[in-house]
């Protein structure tokens, strides 16, 4: 009766074991699939920052690329805008000996000549001015850039409302082309009004530096946080991997007491 009554209380305690890991492992897989829910969540959105930061970087190097074109063609157009000028101070003024070896037909083919370059850079700065227009509206009018801009909405709808003035195409037709030192007046102004005209057209540039400034801190952050993201993919993944194998282990252990209890029982029948 006493060795019944021994084996009964084996019998039971192999139970509770192979019932208990049986439970331990049925609670490890739910862990595993709320972690596998998780894991599928923070992938979305590490796919999400990836795209934002694909993003962010081709329009930080295309507005990179405006502001550089921009400064290089504002210096271009004040020296040809400049030597244009001088040029024709140059031929108009009789001390200098350049123009006395000259004869009077080839000073007016000079005169015509500098007449045609100050036509062709008014009609090259217009055309720089509405190229840099859709260049910006282009690169600046989508989703992502009003997005990261959300604090600074008036900021960019200043930019993206950038219409440069255009300088009248006749503009040079006033200009003095015998005009010499003291008598300059007029073509003075026309100097004045074309130099203006280019800062005009080119003050974006502080405004393009302000917004790349901008976006490289923005991107910065996007990407500060797209490396977390993934910090806390892997944490993710090595916590559910560690709740796979103890519930493994928990399954193997409970059919190792259910094998325990089944052998019990087997060698109870066979000793009876």
């Amino acid at each position: 009766m006493r060795r019944g009554s021994k084996l009964l209380n084996k019998s039971i305690l192999f139970l509770l074991f192979a019932a208990l890991f049986n439970l331990v492992s049925f609670t490890l897989d739910q862990f595993v699939v709320q972690e596998e829910d998780n894991l599928r969540k923070v992938s979305r959105n590490m796919d999400n920052l990836q795209t934002e930061i694909s993003t962010l970087l081709n329009t930080k190097n295309s507005i990179k690329d405006i502001e550089l074109d921009i400064l290089s063609e504002e210096n271009l157009m004040y020296e040809v805008l400049d030597m244009n000028t001088r040029i024709i101070t140059i031929l108009n003024d009789d001390e200098f000996k350049f123009t006395k070896n000259l004869s009077e037909n080839k000073t007016t083919e000079l005169r015509k000549t500098f007449n045609n370059n100050l036509s062709q850079l008014v009609n090259r700065i217009n055309e720089n001015a509405k190229e840099l227009h859709l260049l910006i509206d282009g690169t600046l009018d989508n989703q992502l850039i009003n997005k990261t801009m959300k604090n600074d909405q008036k900021f960019l709808k200043d930019i993206l409302s950038f219409r440069p003035e255009l300088i009248p195409n006749d503009i040079s037709k006033n200009y003095d082309l015998n005009a010499s030192n003291g008598n300059e007046d007029e073509n003075f102004k026309i100097y004045n009004s074309l130099y203006d005209s280019v800062r005009k057209i080119y003050e974006v540039s502080e405004d393009i530096n302000f917004l790349h400034y901008k976006l490289d801190k923005i991107y910065i952050e996007t990407f500060i946080q797209y490396l977390y993201a993934i910090d806390n993919y892997a944490s993710i993944k090595n916590k559910n991997n560690y709740f796979i194998l103890l519930s493994i282990a928990s399954q193997i252990l409970g059919v190792t007491f259910l094998l325990f209890l089944f052998r019990s029982l087997v060698g109870d029948k066979v000793n009876d």
